[in-house]
C-alpha cells in the first residue's frame, strides 16, 4: 500500500469512527479516577475494548489494561 493510499484510508476511518471515539472518551472522562481508585475506569476501558472486538482483553497485576488484536 503506498503512502498516499494509507493516509487516505486512515482519514476515512477516523471520520467513520469520529462519533464512536468521542462517545467513548466522554464516558471515560466522566468517571472519577483518583490515584489508587481507577477500578471503574479500568472496567470501562476493558468494556470498550471488548465491544470493539479485541481478541484478548485482560488486566495485569499492576492494574494495566492490556488488549490484543490478531
Amino acid at each position: 500500500m503506498d503512502k498516499l493510499l494509507l493516509i487516505r484510508k486512515i482519514k476515512e476511518l477516523s471520520e467513520q469512527y469520529r462519533d464512536y471515539t468521542a462517545e467513548n472518551l466522554s464516558r471515560l472522562i466522566k468517571i472519577k479516577s483518583l490515584s489508587g481508585e481507577e477500578k471503574q475506569v479500568q472496567q470501562e476501558v476493558m468494556r470498550q475494548m471488548q465491544e470493539a472486538g479485541f481478541d484478548e482483553v485482560k488486566m495485569d497485576e499492576l492494574g494495566n489494561v492490556l488488549g490484543r488484536i490478531g
